[in-house]
């Protein structure tokens, strides 16, 4: 089983958990806004340790729309209507694939040099930031 995979699955038990089993809407706003923070950190790591620019503006605008999903929990706003910060909040979200796909066109060596640093990775490397190799 790859670290993505089991980091992913990490990941999505504890969201099931804030999401399912804490009340509401605090286990939401607080689900979200972690992974803002780690998106956010992570775009800043990968910043300074590579200079991908799509793939860092892909974990900001991920950043961004878990921010916003958090803020449209917080503020008792209908998550699933087609106001302006719902639909602003999936556009954000489904931006974030889109450039890391951008990402391993413009600049391939780096892209394989980091899935490389990914493949032997821990979990804990994953939730450490270690995963990102320095190739500035």
């Amino acid at each position: 089983m790859s670290p993505v995979f089991r980091y992913g699955l990490l990941a999505g038990v504890a969201a099931a958990i804030l999401l399912i089993l804490a009340p509401q809407p605090q286990g939401a706003v607080a689900a979200f806004a972690l992974v803002a923070a780690q998106l956010l950190a992570g775009a800043a790591i990968l910043w300074r340790r590579t200079g991908l620019k799509y793939a860092t503006a892909s974990l900001i605008t991920g950043a961004a729309g878990a921010a916003l999903i958090a803020y449209l929990f917080a503020a008792g706003l209908e998550l699933f209507s087609l106001s302006a910060a719902p639909v602003a909040a999936a556009v954000l979200l489904i931006a974030g694939p889109v450039l890391f796909a951008v990402e391993a066109r413009a600049n391939p060596a780096k892209w394989r040099a980091w899935r490389e640093q990914v493949e032997n990775a821990s979990v804990v490397d994953l939730l450490r930031g270690r995963h990102i190799p320095h190739l500035r």
